[in-house]
């Protein structure tokens, strides 16, 4: 096991470790704390540490501040306080430090990627970093198979900014599927992966762009931008904030719009990172076949080796509010499309 994968193992069980903590916390939270912080503080100060290193300091101190009811309490940990702060200051000016001098592109840098035919697609950076995937056991709605695991991708991505309209579909198709025929902001509905599969091997003879459907983890990552609640500005939709079936709320008894059809791109607020639509609208495919997922942490999952059927994610106009959460899954055939199946293109590059 890498070092920087132990140090972050370690933080997820201090961090369970102290949420746990009866009357005793007090004391034995301190003492969890302050031998999880000691790592912490000699991965920072390895001289060969490296930015993966940083990043993990980074998680750990955020860590136990998350948690710092558990051990604040004392004058101790109170002093602790002092040095986490620290020790996490210096790691973010670190990693802030190495991005800034580094070429690569940082999250939510935008890039347009022209298309034949004058259509084009705004496609969003993604850099690379870890999160938990899935959601936790009191997420309503959730559904079995979402078991909570941290994943690390360590290559970044560009992921179009919307779903794929029918415009760019027709640009590199030639022909519109959609059901919902519309203006040329609309999304293109009605696609199977199979379909998607020969949209991105003709973009890329025509282009020198490594298209592809998203892993199912690259997706949620882009989804969640960031956050931890069900949904990207919280627990909550009724149709309201994405679309959906507003029949069917979600951590809400309030009723919400059911449009009983797609929108246009842009007709709803974005998440933290710019992309539209990760919720609601329409489904997307990805790359994934269907599969449990692994058992503890994951480094850059590509789904199951076997099997036939593949993911789909983001909720869509027609399904309650609870299918369009971060975390949820479902599956089909690659053959399968349906007036609320869609695609968003990811690239490794941009020409």
């Amino acid at each position: 096991m890498k070092r920087h994968a132990f140090f972050a193992m370690a933080a997820i069980c201090c961090a369970a470790a102290l949420a746990a903590s009866g009357d005793d916390g007090a004391a034995s939270g301190e003492n969890l704390a302050a031998a999880t912080l000691d790592r912490a503080a000699k991965l920072w100060e390895n001289p060969q540490r490296s930015a993966g290193d940083v990043a993990e300091v980074v998680k750990i101190c955020e860590g136990l501040l998350a948690n710092r009811a558990s051990f604040q309490t004392t004058e101790e940990g109170k002093a602790m306080l002092g040095r986490i702060y620290s020790l996490m200051g210096k790691a973010y000016g670190a990693a802030n430090g190495a991005a800034a001098a580094s070429d690569a592109p940082r999250t939510g840098t935008v890039k347009t990627l022209d298309l034949p035919g004058h259509a084009s697609i705004e496609m969003i950076y993604c850099e690379p970093g870890s999160f938990v995937m899935g959601s936790p056991n009191d997420e309503e709605g959730r559904d079995l198979d979402e078991t909570q695991h941290a994943v690390t991708l360590t290559k970044g991505f560009w992921l179009s900014k919307c779903e794929v309209t029918q415009a760019q579909w027709e640009s590199v198709m030639n022909g519109n599927p959609s059901s919902f025929k519309g203006n040329g902001k609309m999304p293109v509905d009605s696609v199977s992966w199979n379909d998607c599969h020969e949209f991105t091997r003709r973009l890329n003879a025509l282009l020198d762009c490594e298209a592809r459907l998203p892993t199912e983890a690259e997706w949620e990552y882009a989804c969640r931008a960031g956050t931890k609640s069900a949904f990207s500005w919280g627990n909550a939709l009724n149709g309201r904030k994405a679309n959906c079936n507003g029949d069917f709320p979600c951590a809400t008894h309030e009723r919400g719009p059911y449009l009983r059809h797609p929108t246009p791109a842009g007709h709803y607020a974005p998440n933290p990172w710019g992309f539209f639509d990760m919720h609601g609208n329409m489904y997307e495919w990805c790359e994934d076949r269907c599969g449990d997922y692994p058992a503890g942490d994951a480094t850059d999952p590509e789904g199951n080796t076997e099997g036939k059927c593949r993911i789909l994610r983001g909720g869509c106009w027609y399904f309650g509010a609870r299918f369009c959460r971060s975390a949820n899954r479902i599956k089909n055939s690659p053959s399968y499309s349906d007036a609320f199946t869609g695609m968003r293109l990811c690239c490794g590059r941009i020409p």
